[in-house]
């Protein structure tokens, strides 16, 4: 039930979406993404009482081409490396990096970039396939007299469920037993059999 509603669900329990690289690529990054894409980036920081919060945000850079920090500024993100580290230096006031929820003076730990994997879609194959084969099966469902409804609209295989005739303009009863007695006296109203 869950791959109705998430098929990325199963292909994220196989491969991930996302690896992580480190920050300091994080200008090759910019650079690499295509027009108007999502930049992902994990940022850090401490709040007043000590503890570490740590979120992935995403940030919509403009047209490819320039350089990976202009592209960056261009968006509101002003960052400055230190060392190993990569720190965010500015967000500009009214800017995606601002929308985004980025905060100044948080830590780039890491980015994120899309792996190359199969498409999640290709879970649903395996559903199309179980409902043909149980279509196609004509699998029987229990009733509780013990007799079988069939899908397709058959009943015990005999008669067509709920047929209207066409002479009465009303619906016909399909008997549900093969009684040769039942089938003489729908016989007459319209009722096909097999």
């Amino acid at each position: 039930m869950v791959l109705l509603f998430r098929p990325d669900d199963f292909m994220d329990r196989i491969t991930s979406e996302f690896d992580d690289v480190p920050a300091a690529r994080i200008f090759d990054v910019g650079k690499a993404t295509d027009d108007n894409e999502l930049a992902m980036v994990v940022i850090k920081s401490s709040t007043i009482e000590g503890d570490e919060v740590v979120k992935t945000v995403a940030l919509q850079l403009g047209a490819a081409g320039a350089e990976g920090r202009n592209r960056l500024t261009e968006a509101g993100l002003t960052v400055v490396p230190l060392g190993g580290q990569v720190q965010i230096a500015q967000v500009k006031l009214g800017s995606r990096a601002q929308k985004s929820r980025f905060e100044q003076s948080w830590d780039i730990p890491a980015v994120k970039v899309p792996t190359e994997r199969p498409t999640a879609n290709w879970s649903y194959l395996p559903a199309l396939l179980l409902r043909v084969g149980v279509v196609e099966s004509g699998a029987a469902v229990a009733r509780p007299d013990g007799k079988s409804l069939k899908f397709g609209g058959r009943l015990g295989g005999d008669c067509t469920v709920g047929l209207v005739s066409l002479r009465r303009k009303s619906r016909v009863p399909c008997p549900a037993s093969t009684d040769p007695k039942a089938r003489d006296r729908y016989a007459g109203a319209g009722t096909s059999h097999n």
